[in-house]
């Protein structure tokens, strides 16, 4: 099998690349380098090298060939089920992205993911979560616009100190946009497509240009000031309002990932954060007013 050793924030990850056919000239390599590519551009601050160690590997990710498709089993620790099957190359390439994620929150016990989009203000970042097409990432490119960095996009680890400090920790994701896009977009390119990255976005979006505050490159970690459950309409005025406890627990319930817990430690994490940190309900239609009324709130950066 192929073998990389992946940069992370913290310890590098090895991940091995096997191709059940073994036929190609060049074995499993050919398919690996041309996957990898794909893998950095979603984590663009990350790197990889050939690696000619002998430990065993975190992350094994075999290819098979099905009809015209290809199918890959991916399989690292704490996986429920031992492993899972992705088709094609995109979908294999985001898989490997989040295994690289997950290993790197499981070499702290104290720390989780949560499936969020984040802005950094002032006093610390906003964490905004919510389900599929919930806007969590088109609002945080649309705080961009407005010089906001951007602090997370789709994933952000949240550490509870054993003091209670609640921390989170940039994975250096890139940002995406899914269609259709908002109509009030703004500078925000109106042709851009699914799943492209940060440097299809102009640097009058906020995501081009110069690099973040170093607090954010990967690893860089900042207090949270609050958690956002955001739920996106397609009319109304904005509401935004102090989330209960309870309701803030299950919302952040189903954005939450930590394969080295149990269930029950995750809810205790998970109940410590929410008693710690505000959490709001924002409904919304624009995004760029939503970004612009989030901005006046917290304050510009």
């Amino acid at each position: 099998p192929a073998r990389y050793a992946f940069t992370t924030p913290g310890r590098p990850v090895v991940v091995e690349f096997l191709d059940s056919e073994g036929g190609a000239p060049g074995g499993d390599a050919v398919w690996a380098e041309r996957l990898l590519p794909d893998v950095l551009e979603l984590l663009p601050e990350w790197s990889s090298a050939v690696d000619a160690g002998d430990a065993p590997a975190t992350v094994r990710v075999e290819r098979r060939r099905a009809g015209e498709r290809y199918l890959f089993t991916f399989r690292y620790p704490g996986l429920p089920g031992g492993s899972f099957e992705v088709e094609g190359q995109a979908a294999a390439a985001d898989a490997v992205a989040t295994a690289l994620t997950l290993c790197f929150t499981q070499q702290d016990r104290r720390a989780l993911q949560v499936h969020a989009a984040a802005l950094a203000f002032p006093k610390g970042i906003l964490v905004l979560h919510g389900g599929s097409l919930a806007g969590k990432s088109t609002l945080a490119v649309q705080g961009a616009c407005l010089g906001l960095p951007l602090a997370a996009d789709d994933r952000l680890v949240v550490t509870v100190s054993a003091e209670g400090l609640v921390e989170a920790t940039a994975l250096g994701v890139a940002p995406r946009l899914r269609k259709p896009l908002p109509p009030d977009a703004g500078r925000v390119p109106p042709g851009a497509r699914a799943g492209r990255w940060a440097r299809d976005f102009p640097p009058a979006a906020g995501l081009g240009g110069p690099a973040p505050p170093a607090a954010w490159a990967a690893g860089g970690r900042l207090p949270v000031l609050g958690l956002v459950s955001l739920e996106r309409r397609e009319r109304g005025a904005i509401e935004f309002a102090p989330l209960g406890q309870g309701a803030a627990l299950k919302s952040l319930i189903a954005t939450a990932a930590a394969p080295h817990l149990d269930l029950d430690t995750v809810t205790r994490r998970l109940a410590k954060i929410v008693r710690r940190v505000p959490s709001w309900r924002l409904a919304f239609t624009s995004s760029r007013d939503t970004a612009a009324l989030l901005l006046e709130r917290f304050g510009g950066s």
